[in-house]
């Protein structure tokens, strides 16, 4: 199971398909995060908190698609493994850098004088819908580079 190295786990996928059993700790590693992310706490104290979590299904199910159709669309293959596995490396590492650009982003609003307040504000919910949109778009990307090859 790859954790950071998506050069490798592309090439394998481009060798040939994942078995079940090869699939199987990406889908687990992919459905604790879900479980993580979606159990967390999430308050709903203002209008910024609903419209994220509208806009947040809104963007996995069109980025789902997306990557479908970087896929290949109805012609390709191996959509599930792809999907899985490089989600699972490229969300990792996504996480990472969430990590540092939300920092970074603290750190500017509190520098314009932008109070936290307890509630959502409209500057978090754009910055959350950028991160989760580079998120899709970059599982995307590279399921493309593999659907190409072969």
């Amino acid at each position: 199971m790859y954790f950071w190295q998506i050069e490798s786990l592309k090439s394998l996928l481009v060798s040939r398909s994942l078995s079940e059993r090869e699939v199987l700790p990406y889908a687990m590693g992919g459905s604790a995060l879900v479980y993580l992310v979606s159990s967390y706490p999430r308050r709903m104290n203002g209008i910024w908190d609903m419209a994220g979590a509208i806009l947040g299904l809104v963007i996995t199910v069109l980025g789902t698609i997306f990557i479908y159709r970087q896929n290949g669309g109805a012609s390709g293959q191996h959509f599930l493994q792809r999907y899985v596995a490089i989600g699972w490396v490229v969300s990792i590492r996504w996480f990472v850098f969430v990590l540092v650009a939300a920092v970074i982003f603290g750190a500017l609003l509190s520098l314009a004088g932008v109070s936290v307040t307890g509630q959502t504000t409209w500057q978090e919910f754009i910055f959350s819908a950028i991160m989760e949109v580079i998120l899709y778009r970059n599982i995307g990307l590279h399921v493309r580079s593999v659907a190409d090859i072969q």
